[in-house]
């Protein structure tokens, strides 16, 4: 059965606004996941995703997470990102799901939308991420352990 969580979860912990400095510390530990690489195109540019290899070891979401890199060659549509290479760092704070995007230790937007699911089945996981370009949208599936089970993790980031 799929759970969805809500912005204000007492399941997971909060915790406070991440650092640019943090996000790229942890950017720098964090493998990517170059088999799933995806290329989504709008008005003739070019963006990349390659989402975080997240199947090692118990996830913390508690803490934050790394959802991969992007490269892109377009601004953001809903945000004031600019074309350029960023580090995607998922944290619940004060109750809310945010997702930010860090470059050069700067955390330089923040996600317009953020949707966080978990689900006991994988289905979608191992797939690419998908690019949707009506909101310029990342949705990516990934395999996690969280609990000591293996579960779903969907995030779907629109920046």
């Amino acid at each position: 059965m799929r759970k969805q969580l809500k912005q204000k979860s007492g399941h997971f912990a909060e915790r406070e606004e991440p650092t640019g400095k943090e996000i790229n510390m942890r950017a720098a530990d964090t493998p990517l996941d170059q088999g799933k690489r995806a290329f989504g195109r709008k008005q003739g540019k070019t963006c990349t995703f390659t989402p975080a290899n997240l199947s090692r070891g118990e996830l913390e979401l508690e803490k934050g997470v790394i959802l991969g890199q992007l490269d892109t060659a377009l601004p953001g549509e809903e945000t004031s990102l600019a074309p350029g290479r960023y580090n995607l760092f998922l944290a619940n704070v004060g109750g809310k799901w945010r997702a930010y995007a860090e470059s050069g230790g700067v955390i330089v937007a923040e996600a317009a939308r953020v949707f966080v699911g978990l689900s006991a089945k994988t289905v979608g996981a191992g797939r690419k991420p998908v690019f949707y370009s009506r909101g310029w949208c990342w949705e990516h599936t990934f395999r996690v352990s969280k609990y000591g089970v293996r579960i779903s993790l969907r995030v779907k980031v629109c920046i």
